[in-house]
């Protein structure tokens, strides 16, 4: 059995500061599913259970805008870090506990600061080639499935120059993956956790601020705090974030990883 790297991101708008492309290795998908199903099943429950308040609620006072637009724009259910709300904050925290205390897994995230003063805007596919090819060649020692966000069906991700450990690439969309919603969630914490660390006051809106205590969370588990390059090694799992360093390649469009 092949171990599967799932590969998802936050922060991609030119105007944020940090762009974290986050890497989820599991050794096996079934079991990882099964140690945190419970935790996604209760997420999706209460989902469920408040957009039917909504709808049932909209109905009752004749709100047929409302009514159209749930169903214009129904998505599948995922767990995403944009979610995370004063409602249902205490069933992402068991999850990220219970990542850390039940699951195994590598997980390691290449961070971006597009105020490094040689970062150089080159586009998001140029920026997903370059990171991605220091994964693949700095932390992939054996063989190895490639499962990315497919955030542009179009994008060929063979193109990339993947480490010869890899065996097959295949793109999928995050609500059919739930492996690469933990990836979003771990990533939105991280991008979070720059933010207020490096961020100016003023800058952190309502939703970041309280989505704050699963900051803390992640912290504790990790006995660390997430900064620009921290890791931390267990029985269980391997967690690391890394910052790309642009001035070892000056005059090069892309960066150089520095680890540590």
């Amino acid at each position: 059995m092949l171990p599967v790297v799932f590969m998802d991101e936050s922060g991609n708008k030119e105007t944020d500061r940090f762009f974290v492309i986050g890497f989820l290795e599991i050794a096996n998908v079934v079991d990882f599913n099964r140690q945190l199903h419970r935790i996604y099943d209760q997420v999706l429950h209460l989902s469920r259970y408040k957009r039917l308040q909504r709808v049932n609620q909209a109905f009752e006072t004749g709100d047929l805008d409302t009514l159209y637009n749930f169903a214009k724009y129904f998505r599948n259910f995922e767990m995403k870090f944009d979610k995370v709300s004063q409602e249902n904050i205490h069933f992402f925290m068991d999850l990220v506990k219970a990542l850390f205390r039940k699951a195994n897994f590598k997980f390691n995230a290449l961070v971006i600061d597009r105020n490094d003063e040689y970062y150089t805007h080159t586009g998001l596919v140029a920026m997903y080639k370059s990171i991605v090819n220091l994964h693949s060649n700095h932390c992939m020692k054996g063989e190895y499935v490639f499962v990315p966000d497919m955030f542009d069906y179009r994008f060929d991700w063979y193109q990339i120059k993947h480490s010869e450990y890899l065996k097959a690439v295949i793109p999928t969309t995050s609500d059919a993956s739930f492996p690469l919603q933990v990836v979003d969630v771990l990533t939105g914490i991280i991008s979070l956790s720059l933010k207020f660390k490096y961020g100016k006051p003023g800058e952190f809106n309502n939703s970041e601020i309280k989505r704050k205590p699963l900051l803390g969370t992640l912290q504790k588990e990790l006995g660390k705090n997430v900064d620009k390059n921290v890791t931390v090694k267990s029985k269980n799992y391997y967690f690391s974030v890394w910052t790309v360093d642009f001035s070892k390649r000056r005059g090069s469009r892309h960066g150089q990883e520095t680890q540590p």
